[in-house]
């Protein structure tokens, strides 16, 4: 029996699922901003909808009234200032601490807490003669390296603000991704080829021929996006 779209007996659509809510935090630059764009993150996006916000910006991690918890929260730290090889750890010492006072242990709404991505950098394993580079994804270098030391204090930081030893019961943990990306290509950017490839003219050493990586910014975009999702 075929039932008409108006008879009391049909059955009732399945409800829209809400679309997933991530917050953004990072510096203003053009690798945020493009970043921001690609996840849909613009100035009109209504309240309780996806937002990038400049800065640490801790308040923002407590969902308004009315509006639904984060589903994500990224994090891409500043550099620290005069020193752009490294991350701001204060920036992100702040930002961790206020994560972890918010959804610690699954301190959020229902026991629940949003996925956190870090983004990190490849500067993270130490640079060697030894190999050209490439590392296992799951691989955790000593740091040897006093940048790779950096980085591998903000992961440790963003691990630590998972931990909530306050909380007990079983409740759900937040996931950490961290993504560890070469240095993005930007007319901004602080890495040091960035900054190299905006001079005019750079002096090297004779022979010296190392092998170049750059990543665009909607690969980073569309690699934060597949965390995300």
């Amino acid at each position: 029996m075929t039932l008409d779209p108006l008879d009391p007996r049909t059955a009732p659509a399945e409800p829209t699922p809400a679309a997933a809510r991530w917050l953004l935090v990072g510096p203003d630059d053009e690798v945020s901003r493009r970043l921001a764009a690609h996840l849909g993150m613009t100035p009109e996006t209504p309240p309780g909808g996806s937002r990038f916000v400049f800065g640490a910006a801790a308040a923002s991690l407590i969902h308004g009234d009315g509006e639904r918890a984060w589903d994500a929260v990224v994090y891409r730290p500043p550099r620290r200032r005069g020193c752009p090889a490294l991350p701001d750890l204060e920036d992100a010492a702040a930002f961790f601490a206020a994560f972890g006072r918010a959804y610690g242990g699954g301190g959020g709404a229902g026991g629940t807490s949003p996925r956190l991505v870090l983004i990190s950098s490849a500067a993270a394993v130490s640079p060697s003669h030894h190999h050209p580079g490439q590392a296992a994804e799951a691989e955790r270098p000593p740091g040897r390296n006093p940048i790779a030391r950096a980085w591998l204090e903000l992961e440790a930081l963003a691990a630590a603000s998972l931990r909530d030893p306050t909380v007990a019961g079983p409740r759900a943990a937040a996931e950490l991704i961290v993504l560890r990306p070469a240095a993005v290509a930007a007319r901004d950017g602080e890495d040091v080829l960035c900054r190299v490839l905006r001079g005019r003219a750079a002096s090297v050493p004779a022979g010296f021929d190392p092998t170049v990586q750059l990543l665009s910014p909607d690969d980073l975009a569309a690699a934060v996006e597949h965390a995300l999702r």
